[in-house]
Parts: structure tokens; C-alpha cells; sequence
């Protein structure tokens, strides 16, 4: 049985859809992770898993395409 769980992330230094992209395409690559939603308005990141995925992959990921988190809440 899947484990889906819902995230969110509070992500700043996104500015344009070119950011929205660059950060679904990275956290995409992650194992378990299924969906990725961008409101880049609110500078949050909604990503849904279907297995475990830790915060520090999640931090590593995003700080990887060049954005800062700042809290992530499940």
C-alpha cells in the first residue's frame, strides 16, 4: 500500500515560470515523489510522495536548482 503524504514547502528565489519549472523538473527527478505544484505567488512548493522522502532530500534538492527553503511542513 502506498504511503502518500503531502508537503509543503516555503521556498524563496523563485521569480518566473522558468523557476517554477526548474524546480518541478528537479524535485520530479526524486524517488517517491509523484506531484509537484508551484505557487509562485506564495513562494510555496506542494509536492505529494508515494513512499519516504526526508526534508533533507527535499532541502538538498532545492537548494541544488539554486533556491533557498525555508520551512518544510508535512
Amino acid at each position: 500500500m502506498a504511503n502518500n503524504s503531502a508537503i509543503t514547502a516555503e521556498v524563496s528565489g523563485m521569480s518566473c515560470q522558468n523557476c517554477v519549472n526548474h524546480v518541478t523538473t528537479a524535485l520530479l527527478e526524486l524517488a517517491n515523489v509523484s506531484a509537484v505544484e508551484v505557487d509562485l505567488n506564495g513562494g510555496l512548493v506542494h509536492i505529494t510522495t508515494t513512499g519516504e522522502v526526508t526534508d533533507a532530500e527535499l532541502r538538498a534538492t532545492i537548494d541544488e536548482a539554486g533556491y533557498d527553503v525555508h520551512t518544510i511542513t508535512r
